[in-house]
């Protein structure tokens, strides 16, 4: 079994100005596989919230060439699992990727990038409660992200 821990940070969110990070942790059978973060800039907290999914799902597809896995993807973000558990994708296709308020829903590409690991069966989404102060894998993850957006990346893979 996989698991993936994901976060994502952004300073001085949504200005031109912007540092923001992302990270994630893949896991199997509770030891660690994969540690990875990332800084970029002028972007949204929202934004690597979702690229730390994307990221860590295509990682994990490199990872296991087979293509067949069991996952669960673990997030604070209900902005990620929110769409994925209630569907808000679909609706989105249906309407041309228009919000319930008329206008273009935010961030389109990265919610294509992710609808496939959401219709593919081989991951579940499951919401964590952050910020918790709990020494776990989420706890790593915002710390890592938080590290990424002040310019201090990490990208290690741990061997089998």
């Amino acid at each position: 079994m996989y698991e993936i821990y994901t976060d994502g940070s952004s300073r001085s969110n949504g200005y031109d100005n912007s540092r923001g990070g992302y990270a994630f942790v893949i896991l199997k059978d509770g030891n660690l596989l994969m540690e990875h973060s990332a800084q970029l800039t002028g972007v949204t907290n929202q934004q690597m919230e979702l690229l730390a999914a994307i990221s860590a799902l295509h990682h994990l597809d490199e990872l296991i060439t087979d293509g067949f896995y069991d996952c669960t993807l673990y997030s604070d973000s209900a902005y990620l699992i929110n769409c994925k558990t209630q569907s808000w994708y679909k609706k989105w296709e249906t309407s041309g990727w228009k919000n319930s308020a008329g206008q273009p829903v935010a961030n389109q590409q990265l919610w294509k990038d992710l609808i496939p690991y959401f219709d593919s069966g081989r991951v579940n989404f499951r919401k964590v409660k952050g910020h918790t102060g709990k020494k776990d894998w989420n706890d790593y993850v915002d710390k890592l992200a938080t590290a990424a957006a002040d310019g201090q990346s990490v990208s290690r893979r741990i061997s089998e």
